[in-house]
């Protein structure tokens, strides 16, 4: 979609961006494509050309300037994914920022200094700049809550919960087996037993399955030579549910808020601005 609109806009196609051929199988390292595509048959040349996040692409097009009734003299710079945008909108761009997205699946993004990547666990790194996004996605979330309880349930349920107390249940919370990250096992299976008759307390012990979950996958990252966050801010339906969040604090033992700024479209308009030349 990005390549699609950077050819409208300046009526010329073939260009891309670092973020979004990531897993098309661009190599960061070597910033290129891969050797092994020549074996595939593909011919390179049919590749876009990739360009770094922020670089200038050129101006925008006469004609679609008119169309659009924009100014001539706009300039066009190199994008990135939907995802990481929101990241870019919510957070500080420094070291150690993370973000946590609670929605139908649980996803951790860390900026960090080097590339950390580890597909034995579901880990890879976007570049930004001269930094690192690592970021990983579980496959627990928003989905199991929803299989067992409507939004008004979970909103009623989490009032009647004491987040400062824990539930005593050890659950790892999955609508259906199989497990991304930050253990990366499609055999896993949910663990949603011993289920209590009091649904208050269910929620509860599941809310806390989740948060376990998360913080283990920042202690992955931080294995792996990443930092582990000293604030998180979260985004996504999830971080609207406060008692959730303390439950979060309590288990991660950090500090944790809701995203302010959390559009996609307000981290694209600070690329230039933090990496445009």
């Amino acid at each position: 979609q990005a390549d699609f609109i950077v050819a409208k806009l300046l009526n010329k196609g073939g260009l891309s961006d670092e973020n979004n051929t990531l897993k098309l199988g661009y190599d960061l390292k070597k910033n290129d494509w891969p050797e092994w595509i020549h074996r595939t048959g593909l011919k390179k040349n049919l590749l876009p050309k990739v360009y770094p996040v922020g670089a200038h692409l050129g101006k925008l097009n006469e004609v679609i300037a008119n169309e659009l009734g924009l100014n001539k003299k706009t300039n066009i710079y190199a994008g990135t994914t939907d995802g990481n945008a929101g990241f870019l909108a919510s957070s500080k761009f420094q070291i150690g920022s993370a973000v946590t997205s609670l929605g139908s699946t649980l996803t951790v993004k860390v900026l960090s200094e080097i590339q950390i990547e580890d597909s034995n666990i579901g880990l890879y790194s976007h570049k930004l700049g001269k930094y690192w996004l690592v970021g990983g996605a579980s496959n627990t979330g928003g989905n199991v809550l929803e299989k067992y309880f409507s939004k008004n349930q979970i909103t009623n349920l989490s009032k009647e919960i004491n987040p400062n107390n824990s539930s005593g249940l050890e659950y790892y919370p999955l609508a259906n087996i199989g497990e991304r990250f930050p253990e990366n096992n499609p055999e896993h299976k949910p663990k949603l037993i011993p289920r209590p008759n009091d649904e208050t307390l269910f929620l509860h012990g599941l809310l806390e399955g989740m948060a376990k979950i998360e913080k283990k996958s920042y202690e992955a990252i931080h294995q792996l030579g990443g930092s582990f966050p000293e604030h998180i801010i979260t985004v996504g339906g999830g971080s609207k549910n406060l008692v959730w969040e303390k439950i979060r604090m309590r288990i991660i033992k950090t500090k944790i808020s809701s995203g302010i700024n959390i559009e996609a479209a307000v981290g694209a308009a600070k690329i230039p601005f933090l990496f445009g030349n």
